[in-house]
């Protein structure tokens, strides 16, 4: 008896059942279905020959959805990289580790699969001890940064403060001692937290580190000036610490 080509809900319509962020809402449903499968009415069909147990995750309703690493792989397809590379650091804040990543790569294969060197792209230009930066505003604020011909960005940079605490900037440009923290005042940041920002701050500064703050309001709705602020603050930093040495 011939056995049933499995379905599995994949791609757009899988991320947005694991709330996944970065990803637009399909206008038709989107499933994974082994080759061979029938055409289903009102549904988009993404047929692949790599469709393994590992790649789904059935729900109590026994609907399949595709893991979590598989939905970020085939999400590369309809993603351009700056927006890939953001879900990918969001996937890794939330829900599995690099290795997971380059695994369901390497099972994809080497053929001409839509979002694979898009995926392996956007993967390998990170290092794998770089922890993942959790919104993608910090991204794009590097990004921006980099665009305008600002060298030595790295992001979460190592700092040990006095104490022997260790903590990670979004990001930092480590040969003038240069931090950047992007603050996401929309939906935390109350009293308590800006208290903690504000300590931390002032023990970078105790061990030669001069941190500058934006929030998310001013990356989404002020981004060319913040970005122009920022690396007027660079370059000041910069010449100042020249001098010093």
């Amino acid at each position: 008896m011939c056995r049933q080509p499995v379905v599995v809900i994949g791609a757009a319509a899988a991320a947005r059942l694991w709330g996944y962020r970065h990803v637009d809402h399909p206008a038709h449903p989107v499933v994974l279905a082994r080759l061979g499968t029938r055409p289903l009415s009102d549904v988009e069909i993404r047929r692949t020959s790599v469709l393994e147990p590992e790649d789904w995750v059935a729900r109590r309703d026994g609907i399949r959805v595709a893991s979590p690493p598989r939905t970020w792989f085939d999400c590369a397809t309809d993603l351009d990289d700056d927006r890939f590379e953001q879900l990918t650091e969001w996937v890794l804040d939330h829900h599995v580790r690099v290795p997971a990543l380059i695994r369901v790569v390497r099972r994809m294969g080497d053929g001409g699969r839509p979002g694979r060197a898009r995926a392996r792209r956007v993967l390998g230009s990170r290092p794998a001890w770089q922890k993942p930066a959790g919104s993608g505003l910090e991204l794009r604020v590097l990004r921006g940064l980099e665009r305008r011909g600002v060298r030595g960005l790295v992001r979460q940079f190592p700092i040990q403060l006095a104490d022997g605490v260790v903590v990670h900037p979004d990001g930092a440009i480590p040969e003038i001692r240069w931090a950047l923290e992007v603050d996401h005042v929309t939906w935390h940041g109350g009293r308590l937290d800006a208290q903690a920002d504000k300590a931390r701050d002032r023990r970078l500064r105790a061990v030669g580190w001069q941190v500058d703050r934006v929030t998310d309001a001013d990356v989404r709705d002020h981004f060319q000036s913040t970005i122009d602020e920022l690396v007027a603050l660079i370059d000041l930093r910069r010449s100042e610490f020249t001098t010093r040495l």
